[in-house]
């Protein structure tokens, strides 16, 4: 038989055109397998599940079929209808391939355990009816399953688990839920989590007590759930291909990415080592990047059931109808965006620039005979916010991400500054010289409903929204010397944060809000460091900074890296980045003039 090679999605018409030739292979000969129910990916092998309860598994490499698991359930002359493959799952290193199969008639289910190298049984296990997912431990110990007993008004859902390669079932939980629908294992191991409905549910994985119920907030029927890669988030992918994204340490769902299909079918979705998410749709497969939830490409396909990521970056994806084989695509990497926005006087008048998060393609967003600073991506990536003398004063003004729908925002006599997006994009937090010395501020984001935060004779300035929203972090020195202090958005919970001789200025939280970035001459030059999550603890971050540069660190959008500016190694200021801990320091801009005001998408 010869087999599919890897192909580009670059345009859909191809894509298409190979899957009717397919159709025409079968029409002319070729076994038809009633459509593909479940797919499952590893390094080595791929495998699909058909719905004459075939299993074939392939080389991933040479794409060739190395096994054909001829309607393992031996059922002989009954109805095709008693049996059929629900689920596919390679063990984690992939010498074992699981299935699942539910049982019709009131038969029993079961899951089968198959050797991936030779191709034959090596355990089965009993499972009520294994009418759902399986999913295995991170180190391949042990295989969970969704099974279900009774039926109508008795319908009962379980959550099973055995050690493997023993065989031995550790638990057969009843779950509380109308049905278990999903499960997945945490990449550390120690907690499963499985979805019913729009809830999301966490139990420890040794002591099977739940730790964690909560739910994904505007989901319908959630079809499908997966772990990010380092385990922080989990998500979960509704009828509408709709992806809702929670952070487990606080169970709040904190994206949301909005699907393109009507509410009609069971979706399924995929969380890639490469952080990509790719979630099944009508007619086409949605690629989106899990960090910036940005769209990354839309694969049309015309028929697509499950779905798996290989190692490698490569997608595979299985359908109904007549694909009677699966199919392999390659996503294209797009270069990354220009997501870095800085100002600098390259040209001899202050203006805002945009580069790679390498430094690379340097180019301007916004060119006015004034000076413009402080640009700011809103939470969506759709506007920057930015501070411009155009009116004789500093104002506050927005546009789009092109540079195009500028928007004043402040228009008075006085120096409004230092605007800062709250978290849902809504409002800005500025300082403001307004009343005769710079208090805070917080406007809507069309500049309307300002509001006078602080009160006092003292200087408040370079204010910060907290990751939550909730509070405000910012420089006054009301004591006598600048020092950070953070007050909630109402103007209450006024409390201090730093207590130094020298000067504490330019906050930035930490972007899961357990620690503020600051600048401080506390140790001579105007270094980094950081307020730990007690926001009593600080330690340095990186030293030999220089002087003060005009605005805070930024963070990029996995908290992995920060930028900042600095003129450690000249007289100018630099664009630098570093990783989180404050190492891997590399500049990104080496010029003669002043950059600064770095901000990471």
């Amino acid at each position: 038989m010869k087999p599919l090679r890897v192909r580009h999605h670059e345009i859909a018409v191809g894509l298409i055109g190979l899957l009717l030739a397919l159709s025409a292979i079968t029409a002319s000969g070729r076994t038809e397998r009633h459509g593909i129910s479940s797919v499952a990916a590893s390094e080595e092998y791929y495998a699909a599940a058909f719905g004459d309860r075939t299993i074939r598994i392939w080389d991933s490499i040479t794409q060739e079929i190395i096994h054909t698991i001829l309607d393992p359930t031996e059922v002989g002359p009954k109805d095709e209808r008693v049996f059929s493959v629900r689920d596919l799952a390679f063990s984690p290193g992939g010498e074992w391939l699981a299935a699942s199969f539910s049982g019709g008639n009131m038969l029993p289910g079961f899951v089968r355990i198959f050797d991936t190298t030779a191709g034959n049984m090596v355990a089965e296990l009993s499972a009520w009816s294994a009418s759902g997912d399986i999913a295995w431990s991170p180190d391949g110990t042990q295989l969970a399953a969704r099974a279900v007993s009774g039926a109508g008004s008795r319908f009962r859902p379980h959550l099973m688990v055995w050690n493997i390669p023993s065989g031995e079932a550790v638990l057969d939980q009843l779950g509380g839920e109308p049905s278990i629908l999903n499960i997945s294992w945490s990449p550390d191991g120690s907690q499963v989590a499985t979805a019913d409905e729009s809830y999301l549910y966490l139990s420890d994985a040794v002591t099977w007590t739940r730790e964690l119920s909560t739910e994904f907030s505007g989901a319908t029927d959630v079809t499908d759930i997966a772990w990010s890669p380092d385990g922080s988030q989990i998500a979960g992918v509704d009828a509408r291909s709709t992806v809702y994204i929670v952070d487990v340490s606080t169970g709040q769902t904190v994206r949301i990415l909005a699907g393109t299909s009507s509410n009609e079918y069971i979706r399924k979705f995929a969380w890639s080592e490469g952080n990509r998410i790719a979630v099944t749709g009508t007619g086409q497969i949605l690629i989106w990047d899990a960090i910036t939830g940005n769209l990354l490409s839309i694969v049309q396909v015309p028929s697509v059931m499950d779905i798996a990521w290989f190692p490698d970056g490569r997608l595979l994806y299985g359908g109904s109808g007549t694909l009677t084989e699966p199919e392999i695509v390659t996503i294209d990497t797009p270069p990354p965006a220009r997501a870095v926005l800085f100002s600098t006087v390259q040209n001899g008048n202050r203006d805002i620039y945009a580069m790679r998060p390498d430094g690379s393609d340097v180019q301007r967003v916004l060119a006015h005979a004034g000076e413009e600073w402080m640009p700011e991506w809103s939470p969506d990536g759709t506007r920057i916010s930015f501070v411009a003398d155009w009116s004789g004063n500093w104002d506050i003004y927005t546009m789009a991400a092109d540079g195009s729908d500028i928007r004043q925002l402040t228009s008075t006599a006085a120096w409004d500054d230092y605007p800062d997006w709250s978290p849902d994009g809504t409002q800005l937090v500025f300082e403001s010289n307004r009343d005769g010395d710079f208090d805070l501020y917080v406007m809507n984001a069309d500049g309307s409903n300002v509001r006078q935060l602080t009160h006092n004779t003292a200087l408040d300035r370079y204010a910060v929204w907290s990751p939550d929203g909730g509070r405000i972090a910012f420089v006054s020195d009301r004591d006598g010397n600048q020092e950070l202090y953070v007050v909630n958005v109402d103007g209450t919970g006024l409390q201090r944060l730093t207590s130094h001789p020298a000067a504490d200025r330019y906050p930035a939280w930490v972007p899961d809000g357990s620690g503020i970035i600051f600048f401080s001459d506390r140790d001579g030059p105007a270094n980094v460091y950081r307020l730990n999550a007690n926001l009593a603890d600080v330690q340095l971050l990186i030293g030999n900074n220089g002087g003060f540069p005009e605005n805070p660190v930024s963070w990029s959008p996995d908290g992995s890296q920060l930028i900042f500016a600095s003129n450690r190694d000249s007289g100018d200021f630099e664009i630098w980045r570093a990783d989180a801990d404050g190492s891997g320091l590399v500049a990104l801009t080496a010029n003669t003039v002043d950059d600064h005001d770095p901000d990471w998408k």
